[in-house]
């Protein structure tokens, strides 16, 4: 096979020619200690922790990229003892458990500690590599490949020391072009958080809303114009009939909504999710309003979620309760709105142990304030839904940042685009 021109082969693929593939530890610092895992179990047990002294860090700090978060400490003997354990400001730590490429380099400023048996510290010789761009190198398909065969019988349950050794990374020679790859990713990150936080912002925005839109009383009475009423009193409840999924394709005729989109597509209004290639006499038809709400999950919380489907003909399958309401009083995308700020009045209809269960004669109990006028619950539930749709568009840009990230990260940690 011929080489792409400026390109040499390596154990992990093609890399410019004018780059090295490195072990992990030819980019340490010199020392036993350069490539170290946390003390035994034994050595930090409870028994051995103390409410104040020196800190015990794991991986809970590497997960929340937090170095604050944690309440475990020893005493000051105690530490001397496991000095050689040390995290230090600039140390690249690993999670030895769960995903691999979970890492973090130590802020300034941390309180002095330790790490537990859950981490490995790694002390790098910054002449040669920059600690950023090995923390991309991590989270890359590079190192994952590398672990995966690696790992004994495939099963990537953990890392190991011997793992890490054995690991190699792609890098440009320059320190420059490390650092300019580094940070391009970086900015990259900077966006994808930034999106981050205007979800999360625009979700508690919503929050509030709903809390405010949705609040029948005012000066703890009744808002003028609203009214009390039982779910059974102003709707009919039936339940959906059997769909497999044998049945269903996305190239097929008739659309459907097979139970498990409940779970996997929410919101408090829901478009067709699948179509079925045949249609019979055997099957549960939607009309425009119908509320739908799962009849059984493994959890009781699963099942106090409420969508409204807007579209008249839709298949209906089974295990999906259908609350049909009576469409000059009750609005179904009000009423699914209604359900998500009434959760634990919904969680008090649920029966069942091990498997819970929610049947229409129970929810037919279900309690609620509205405003009487139908044109005012459509409006706050346009309010709402303007919102979600805000929302939805932001979660999709962030969808296609991580792509784009993910993109740049394959093309620029392999020199398939340089830029330098």
């Amino acid at each position: 096979m011929e080489l792409k021109q400026g390109f040499k082969q390596t154990e992990i693929g093609l890399i410019p020619a004018d780059w090295m593939l490195v072990s992990i530890p030819s980019i340490t610092k010199k020392g036993d200690t350069s490539i170290k895992i946390g003390p035994f179990g034994s050595a930090l047990k409870k028994d051995l922790l103390v409410s104040n002294g020196y800190k015990v860090y794991g991986q809970e700090n590497i997960f929340k990229n937090d170095m604050t978060i944690g309440k475990r400490f020893i005493t000051h003997d105690h530490f001397n003892k496991l000095k050689t354990c040390e995290i230090s400001p600039g140390d690249f730590l690993i999670s030895m458990m769960g995903t691999v490429g979970k890492c973090l380099i130590v802020p300034t400023g941390i309180d002095q500690g330790i790490m537990d048996s859950h981490l490995l510290r790694i002390r790098l010789d910054n002449l040669k590599i920059n600690s950023k761009y090995l923390y991309y190198i991590f989270q890359s398909k590079i190192i994952f490949d590398q672990v995966r065969q690696l790992s004994v019988g495939g099963i990537m349950e953990g890392l190991s020391s011997k793992i890490i050794k054995s690991l190699f990374a792609p890098m440009p020679s320059s320190l420059v072009e490390q650092t300019a790859i580094a940070n391009t990713l970086i900015d990259t990150e900077k966006w994808i958080q930034s999106l981050n936080r205007l979800i999360v912002k625009k979700q508690n925005i919503k929050q509030g809303a709903m809390q405010n839109l949705l609040n029948p009383y005012e000066n703890r009475e009744l808002k003028k114009g609203w009214v009390s009423k039982e779910l059974g009193e102003i709707s009919k409840h039936s339940k959906g009939k059997g769909l497999s999924k044998s049945q269903l394709t996305i190239n097929g005729k008739y659309p459907c909504i097979h139970y498990g989109e409940l779970f996997t597509k929410y919101n408090e209004s829901i478009e067709c999710v699948f179509s079925r290639t045949n249609l019979n006499k055997d099957v549960y038809l939607s009309k425009s309003n119908d509320v739908l709400m799962p009849t059984s999950d493994v959890t009781p919380n699963g099942l106090a979620t409420a969508s409204c489907i807007k579209k008249n003909g839709v298949i209906l399958g089974g295990d999906i309760l259908v609350i049909r309401p009576n469409n000059s009083v009750l609005d179904g995308v009000f009423f699914s709105y209604l359900i998500n700020i009434e959760r634990e009045q919904v969680l008090q209809l649920v029966t069942g142990t091990t498997v819970y269960h929610l049947y229409g004669k129970d929810m037919a109990k279900f309690k609620m304030r509205l405003p009487k006028d139908l044109s005012e619950q459509v409006r706050i539930a346009n309010i709402l839904s303007d919102m979600d749709e805000e929302i939805t568009a932001l979660k999709n840009k962030l969808s296609k940042a991580k792509q784009i990230k993910e993109g740049m990260m394959q093309n620029l940690l392999t020199g398939k685009v340089r830029l330098l």
